[in-house]
């Protein structure tokens, strides 16, 4: 069995090596042709980073440096930062920490001259993998976290998504496992959202490493063979050789030496090829200790002599010291330049202020002689500021007595309004008298004229719609007049005909408002209903105002005599009206405020023909339903329009 698993992993290799080859072939034929300079360089630094994800990192360092000659031979800065960060990886791979940030630094100073975050970004992150490598891993979160500040001011995802993958290996290596699977699990939701496979099977093979440090070695497995299966898909070879050295590991970790030995040697493998020394110093360590547990003591410090040898190799006092060095030359060169900025424009400043010199000495012999006349000027300025200080004090005492009146009055109005609702009958009341009915009631503003009035005389039930003269405070004032005079037509003169009501109703209005000095001519419209629920029979006089029945599928329109309630010069008695009902007709009485409301797409009239429509579509639904879509028809008419008038409607199904 593991011959099989040798073989399949021998004819993986094969042909992913082919498919790549395939692409670096055509890059290096496309090199060869004769294109622009600037094309040539772009086709160099395409080439040397499919080398160095294809592991031929000695290749990749060859067509690195040609491809950078070139860029500083024709100043395209650019490419240059790019071939030098390429080189930093190329460098990095082959575990030389030193040349590695030698040319991160050089590729941070020239993007940072070119102002381009996104590549200050990856550059960040790069020179915090390889503090990282060092052990150094405050100075690896110092750089790793500003490559996430930049990356997430620029929103470039795949950038927040790598550096957050890269904070949360730091953390892995101190220890800090909470910390690390919290970035980690950031950086897959990142890497999801933008479909990075690349970024995703680096975080699985991280949280793999997670659950392996907590012994949950389950887990560990499913999220190594997770990003395993992406990193064969791509032909990842870095990202197989780090999976196969953690299988090793967990099966190291779980007593399945056979296994261990397998993938450790397939990551040793994979790794010589592409120049992976810090996974090859990893998977000797791990070689020996499987050897060791096998009983192969010559193996175990075969390998142990290597591993250690490789890791004095990569570190060394020598190397950590002089990349502390670059870093602190890094962080001097940028003080440097920041120092010759500020130099060059204090130059500038010098210069501003002597030709400013030469100008202040015309302009303050100007200003000794127009001082004088200043000085005159600002008293009358002064003068003239102490009066409009006075004025605006009178103007803002004014303001406040007006506020504080508007306030007095408002607060009258919505008194006025709890009086007004007190005198309309309660809605409870209504459904006790007519059970199968509705009132839509709308005042346009806080008190209305418009007003419904209901009562009950045996087995009569008289209800009414009212629109008085006017509406708000004027017309609620005329309605106070109007529901008096009905109650009294009713109780103290004992009148249940609708037309005498009207006369009665018309002679005490006029009695009221003829007692006033001056001419006072308001009065009502009015359509007043007398409805005998036992026999049905329906008596009806209408003022101005008329009464709609919906009986047999049609709605039977009714006019009121074309005179008001109140001063009218050609006065005569009210015309009554009488009607046969059957169960089930409905009676529609209202003022005039619904149709005359301005609206819909051209800011016309409701009018009454679409008021008729929506009754008859509405005829067979309950009565609250139909009060329901009265409500939303006035509101999708009117919209951000003003309401115009007030608005009362009052049905009742027999």
């Amino acid at each position: 069995m593991k011959r099989l698993y040798s073989l399949f992993f021998l004819l993986f290799l094969i042909v992913t090596n082919l498919q790549s080859q395939n692409m670096i072939d055509s890059l290096k034929t496309s090199l060869m042709g004769k294109h622009p300079d600037t094309l040539r360089v772009k086709i160099y630094d395409d080439l040397v980073w499919e080398l160095y994800v294809r592991g031929n990192r000695d290749e990749a360092l060859r067509y690195a440096v040609e491809g950078l000659e070139l860029a500083k031979k024709i100043n395209y800065e650019r490419a240059v930062a790019d071939l030098y960060h390429q080189l930093g990886n190329i460098y990095y791979s082959k575990s030389n920490y030193t040349k590695s940030l030698e040319n991160y630094f050089s590729s941070l100073k020239i993007k940072e001259k070119l102002g381009l975050k996104k590549g200050l970004a990856s550059g960040f992150g790069s020179i915090g993998n390889v503090y990282q490598a060092q052990g150094n891993y405050p100075k690896a979160l110092h750089y790793q976290f500003m490559a996430l500040k930049l990356s997430t001011e620029v929103d470039h995802k795949s950038g927040v998504a790598v550096a957050l993958n890269n904070i949360g290996n730091v953390y892995g290596r101190m220890n800090s496992n909470d910390s690390a699977m919290k970035y980690f699990n950031a950086a897959v939701k990142v890497d999801e959202e933008i479909d990075d496979i690349y970024g995703m099977s680096q975080a699985f093979g991280n949280i793999s490493n997670i659950y392996k440090a907590k012994n949950d070695y389950n887990k560990s497995l499913e999220y190594i063979q997770r990003a395993l299966a992406i990193q064969e898909k791509i032909g990842d070879q870095r990202g197989m050789a780090g999976s196969y050295g953690n299988l090793g590991t967990i099966y190291l970790a779980l007593g399945k030496y056979t296994e261990a030995l397998d993938y450790l040697t397939r990551s040793v493998t994979l790794s010589r090829q592409s120049g992976f020394k810090e996974y090859i110093k990893e998977n000797y360590a791990d070689l020996s200790k499987t050897y060791e547990k096998l009983g192969q003591k010559d193996k175990a410090l075969e390998f142990y002599k290597k591993y250690s040898d490789l890791k004095d190799t990569l570190l060394n006092d020598e190397n950590n010291k002089h990349i502390a060095e670059m870093s602190a030359q890094y962080d001097s060169d940028r003080k440097d330049n920041e120092i010759k900025l500020l130099n060059k424009d204090k130059e500038k400043i010098e210069a501003i202020a002597a030709a400013e010199s030469k100008r202040q000495n015309i302009i303050i012999s100007a200003v000794t002689i127009g001082f004088v006349f200043v000085l005159v000027f600002a008293f009358f300025v002064f003068r003239s500021n102490r009066e409009k200080q006075k004025i605006n004090i009178e103007i803002t005492r004014q303001k406040e007595i007006i506020e504080e009146r508007n306030n007095e009055v408002h607060e009258s109005i919505t008194y006025a309004k709890r009086i007004q609702t007190a005198i309309l009958p309660p809605v409870k009341l209504v459904k006790s008298y007519l059970p199968e009915s509705f009132i839509l009631f709308r005042p346009k503003d806080i008190v209305s004229g418009d007003f419904y009035w209901i009562d009950k005389i045996d087995d009569k039930i008289l209800f009414a719609a009212v629109d008085c003269t006017g509406h708000g405070v004027p017309g609620a004032m005329v309605s106070v007049v109007g529901n008096n005079g009905l109650n009294r037509a009713l109780k103290e003169f004992g009148l249940v005909s609708p037309k005498l009501i009207l006369d009665k109703l018309n002679e005490l209005v006029e009695e009221t408002f003829s007692k006033s000095e001056s001419e006072v001519k308001d009065g009502m419209d009015i359509s007043l209903c007398c409805l005998n629920l036992s026999s049905r029979l329906l008596h009806w006089s209408g003022a101005n105002n008329p009464l709609w029945i919906h009986r047999n599928g049609n709605l039977e329109l009714i006019k009121g005599d074309k005179q008001p309630v109140g001063a009218f010069e050609y006065r005569k008695p009210f015309t009554e009206h009488s009607f046969q009902l059957n169960k089930g007709d409905l009676i529609y009485i209202f003022t005039d405020g619904f149709a005359d409301q301005f609206g819909g797409e051209n800011g016309k009239k409701y009018k009454y023909k679409q008021l008729q429509e929506i009754l008859l579509s509405g005829s067979s639904k309950e009565m609250s339903e139909q009060h329901r879509i009265l409500n939303s028809a006035f509101d999708t008419w009117k919209g951000d329009l003003d309401q115009v008038d007030d608005v009362c409607i009052i049905g009742v199904r027999v």
